[in-house]
């Protein structure tokens, strides 16, 4: 019997870190986020997401769903309504659990720059014609701490990496190692994928903007609520990142920086 095989989906996400309050978002440059798909399952994902696809083109004439656009009412998406955007993202968490996706993540930061790492990673980006900067090094660290669960926690094989286009032109195909492992670079208009990658990282630079805005404000709305809450149901999903309880009727004292650096008690 061979061995599971998986595809990984990923994509990047960031905001403006000078607008942020908290010192460990102010030092962020980059996220990205991997998302681990059986490769048996992915016909039928790829069915229900083009399904959705076209609901969503009936009512806002576009079948791709790009979340920050989605949220932030824009191009096609000026009329969306909030309880619309909300179902969405409710619909996508529940994707993510019903066909138990999981992602893995990494964000470049003065905390995490690996100065070992980053001469052992320059020559192989080069050698894929890839810009050597902290954006492509944060790629291809997602792709290596995907393949290591898939190995290690899953016994299987990634069959292909499908990467939204931008550090390479759509179409681009790149083998890495010995093992006959492609990196593929795709639209995400035409990979249906690559539209769940950008849910994850979305989800992941979403949060952080609220969390933001609670340490700033020391308040969190309602609506910012909901969508932590559907963050929340996604806590199993994302395999590599600090979880954490919080308190919203009391945020006096809250701060997104203690979190991080472990000095919340609550978590």
């Amino acid at each position: 019997m061979g061995k599971k095989k998986f595809v990984i989906a990923i994509d990047d996400t960031g905001f403006n870190a000078s607008q942020k309050v908290s010192k460990a978002l102010q030092k962020e440059k980059v996220t990205y986020a991997g998302v681990i798909i059986p490769k048996p399952i992915v016909g039928e994902l790829v069915s229900v997401l083009t399904q959705l696809g076209e609901e969503l083109k009936k009512r806002h004439g576009v079948d791709e769903f790009h979340f920050k656009a989605i949220y932030n009412r824009e191009k096609e998406f000026k009329n969306i309504q909030i309880d619309e955007t909300l179902e969405i993202l409710e619909s996508f968490a529940e994707l993510f659990n019903i066909f138990k996706l999981k992602v893995v993540s990494t964000t470049c930061n003065e905390y995490n720059q690996n100065l070992v790492l980053s001469k052992l990673m320059e020559p192989v980006l080069k050698n894929m014609h890839i810009k050597f900067d902290e954006k492509s090094m944060t790629m291809f660290t997602t792709c290596l701490r995907a393949k290591k669960y898939v190995t290690e926690q899953k016994r299987g094989a990634i069959d292909k990496i499908i990467c939204d286009e931008g550090l390479r032109k759509e179409g681009t195909v790149i083998s890495i190692g010995n093992e006959g492992l492609q990196l593929s670079f795709e639209s995400s208009e035409k990979q249906k994928l690559l539209q769940l990658a950008d849910f994850a990282a979305w989800m992941i630079t979403r949060a952080k903007h609220i969390l933001d805005k609670m340490q700033s404000k020391h308040q969190i709305s309602d609506i910012d609520k909901y969508v932590m809450a559907i963050y929340g149901k996604m806590k199993d999903v994302y395999l590599n990142m600090k979880k954490a309880r919080i308190n919203y009727t009391n945020l006096e004292s809250f701060s997104y920086d203690d979190i991080i650096e472990n000095k919340d008690r609550r978590l």
